[in-house]
């Protein structure tokens, strides 16, 4: 087996690290890249989706990677990858679903999965793995949902917030 790099191999590798050096995207070579990041903004969506739609942690299926441990969901098959990708991009406002406050790709944003991957049983893969079942939040607020549904999230989030106002108003009336 020939270990030496191919001259298109080395030339891409030249190319990424003068883009590194530059601040410029090692992905897609034209982007100004996120700040403490080696990638653009849409290079980094595009990974966050393509990791939210993979499976097989144990790396027991056929294709799984073992440097990833996963390979893709059936639904994220190579002809649906790039529209997949591409509604999931456009659903971004640089709002969390679930706050509105600002989040930003590479800092704050999460991918979330409305119907949680834990319950692929209970609603099956075609509404679990689809575009539509997928939203941009922030960390903090995906690290509170959890494996809840968005209904019961929605629920939690709303009576939380109930009982933090109504033990502030008892407190204050106390003091």
């Amino acid at each position: 087996m020939n270990t030496t790099k191919s001259y298109a191999a080395k030339y891409k590798e030249k190319q990424r690290e003068e883009a590194k050096l530059s601040g410029i995207c090692i992905r897609c070579l034209a982007q100004k890249a996120i700040l403490s990041r080696t990638c653009c903004t849409t290079c980094h969506m595009k990974t966050l989706i393509q990791e939210s739609f993979k499976f097989d942690r144990d790396r027991k299926k056929p294709h799984s990677s073992s440097a990833r441990g996963s390979c893709y969901v059936d639904q994220f098959n190579t002809p649906a990858r790039k529209k997949i990708i591409s509604d999931i991009i456009a659903k971004f406002d640089g709002t969390c679903h679930y706050t509105g406050i600002p989040i930003e790709i590479g800092l704050t944003a999460s991918l979330v999965f409305k119907l949680p991957k834990t319950h692929v049983s209970m609603y099956g893969a075609d509404a679990i793995y689809a575009a539509s079942n997928v939203v941009w939040c922030h960390k903090g607020v995906s690290a509170l949902k959890s494996n809840k549904t968005d209904a019961d999230f929605r629920k939690w989030l709303v009576d939380s917030l109930l009982q933090k106002l109504i033990s502030d108003q008892i407190h204050a009336n106390h003091s």
